[in-house]
This record gives structure tokens, sequence and C-alpha cells, in this order.
């Protein structure tokens, strides 16, 4: 689905916790054609708005309930003719969009489970930490959230200069230049000790490359703890 509308419902009504008749908060209205980055902008100026002088917050990706003491403020996001899990799909995608732009993020909601991919950008447990923090919908909670992320040519020369440096082995090159996968899994490796390691190699991932046996698996296991947003 390329750059769908959204339309935008919104209902103000009275708080029910307040002695004030109904017929006085009584507001319901919707603005179309908003795309999903607006929605996302305009949930996140609600929710700030709420934070500073609201009561109460529930917020999923593709609705916003804002309890004031006087009022309740609700708005739901939707893609016309469009399931609605689609829709929340979307507007979570355009979540991390907002958050990583560089990442080039896919969302797809495939029954009650969404799949989220990306290229480079967060590890994937940084991406499930987010999404847990960011919502409480309940189709992207983490047993129905699968996440997948790929990794670019410019990311794996980054994973191998790092391995090369941290074990002081060379990593076999492929024609295209990325590694030689069947090569690299003939080769066992053996992690240095923190105190043998080499200047400025990174002690935490030593610690978690020593499990490990191959050189493919050392490669494997450096790219899904690297976050790729804080290199060149």
């Amino acid at each position: 689905m390329t750059n769908p509308l959204f339309t935008l419902h919104t209902r103000i009504r009275a708080n029910a916790i307040r002695d004030i008749a109904a017929s006085i908060f009584d507001v319901d209205a919707s603005r179309e054609h908003m795309t999903a980055a607006e929605v996302v902008d305009f949930f996140d100026s609600k929710q700030r708005d709420a934070d500073a002088c609201g009561i109460g917050v529930t917020r999923a990706w593709d609705y916003l309930h804002v309890w004031h003491l006087e009022r309740v403020e609700s708005y739901t996001a939707v893609v016309p003719a469009v399931d609605r899990r689609v829709s929340a799909a979307l507007l979570l995608r355009a979540t991390l969009d907002k958050r990583w732009p560089h990442a080039a993020f896919t969302a797809l909601a495939q029954g009650k489970q969404v799949t989220v991919s990306w290229i480079d950008g967060p590890t994937e447990d940084h991406i499930r930490l987010f999404l847990a923090r960011a919502s409480s919908d309940v189709y992207v909670k983490s047993k129905r959230l699968a996440v997948h992320r790929d990794f670019s040519a410019q990311s794996w020369q980054q994973v191998r200069l790092v391995v090369e440096s941290t074990l002081r082995v060379t990593v076999p090159r492929a024609e295209d230049g990325g590694p030689n996968w069947i090569a690299a899994a003939a080769i066992p490796i053996q992690v240095p000790h923190a105190s043998e390691l080499p200047r400025g190699a990174d002690a935490d991932l030593a610690a978690t490359l020593r499990p490990v046996t191959n050189l493919a698996e050392a490669l494997r296991v450096t790219a899904a703890v690297t976050d790729f947003t804080r290199l060149p």
C-alpha cells in the first residue's frame, strides 16, 4: 500500500467523573487526507499537551484517548475501507520512521501478527523495547511482534573490521566484497581474554563472542548486537 491517506475522527465529550451535563461537551468531527506521518505528529502533540495538563492518556497506534478533569478527547485514525490492523501497522511504521528516518522500515500486518523489517539501524532488541514502551496496542505485544533486520554492504564492512580487530583474524572475502560465509564457517576462533584484547577492542563484544566457535557465527553475532545508528 503506497502512501495511503488517513481520516482522523475526533470526539470530545464530558468527563463522567465531573458533574457537568454531557450536552455541554459532545463534539464529533473528522479530518480527512492525513498522511501517516501527520497522524503520528498529531498524536505526539496531543500527548505532550496531555502530559502537561491532562490527568491520563491511553494510546495505541491508531487511537488516542486523553482525559482532562472536564472532558475526554478521543482520536481514531483509519484508512477508509482498510482493515484496522493494517492502519495500525502503517502508523507503527511511521512512528519508527520518525525515530530512525534512515532505516527503511516496513510493517506488515498478517492476522494477529505484525512483522517489522528494516535495514541497518538499531538492533532487534532495541526495536522490541521501543515498541513495547511506545504502545499497549494488542497487535504489537511481544508475542505477536516479529522483527527482522537486514544489513547493507557498508554495515558488513564495519562488522568485518570490528571482528578482525577483536579476534586478530582475517575474514575471507567473497567476489562481491562481502564475507565468504562458507570459508568463514570453516575457520575456528578463540576469543582472547580481557587482558589480551587489542587496545581499543570492545570488551563487552568479546564477552558476547566467547561461546562462539567459528568465524561466520562471530560475524553474525557481532552484526546482531551492533547498533548501526551509531556508526558513521
